[in-house]
C-alpha cells in the first residue's frame, strides 16, 4: 500500500545531506502528509504552472476571526485538501484552534486511502512565515 503514496525529497529548514551523502527521502504516508503540508502552505497562484495550486490564506491573514472568514477558510482548505487522489473524500475536517489579527492555527485531519486511522496536521500561518507538522 506504501507505493500509491509515492516518495520524494524530504524538503524542511534543515535540508542536509544524511551521513551516506546522499539526500534524505520520505515515502508512503510521511510522503502523504509533506504533500499535503506543501498544499495548504503555498500560497494560490505562486505556482505559475499551476495557478490552483494552495491556499489563499493571505486574504485571511489580519483579518478578524468571524463566523463568516471561519467558514471560507475552512472550506478553502477542505477543498484544497480533497485535491489529493490519494485523501478519502469526505474525510476532511478542518478545525480553528487560534486565530487573531497576527496568526492563524489550524488543525487539519483526513483519512487516506485504504486506511482507517486519520493523520492529523498541525498548521500555522502569519504574515512572515507558514509552518506545519504531523501531530
Amino acid at each position: 500500500m506504501g507505493d500509491i503514496f509515492g516518495s520524494d525529497i524530504v524538503f524542511n529548514n534543515d535540508f542536509e545531506l544524511i551521513p551516506a551523502g546522499d539526500i534524505e527521502i520520505t515515502q508512503g504516508l510521511s510522503c502523504l502528509a509533506q504533500d499535503i503540508i506543501h498544499r495548504l502552505l503555498t500560497p494560490r497562484g505562486n505556482l505559475f504552472y499551476n495557478p490552483d495550486y494552495g491556499v489563499d490564506i493571505y486574504k485571511y491573514i489580519n483579518d478578524e476571526n468571524t463566523l463568516i472568514n471561519r467558514m471560507g477558510l475552512s472550506q478553502d482548505v477542505k477543498k484544497e485538501v480533497e485535491k489529493d487522489p490519494r485523501v478519502k473524500p469526505g474525510s476532511v475536517n478542518v478545525d480553528i484552534k487560534e486565530w487573531d489579527l497576527k496568526i492563524i492555527k489550524l488543525l487539519v485531519s483526513f483519512t487516506p486511502i485504504g486506511q482507517n486511522n486519520p493523520l492529523n496536521l498541525l498548521l500555522k500561518y502569519d504574515q512572515f512565515e507558514s509552518r506545519g507538522e504531523v501531530v
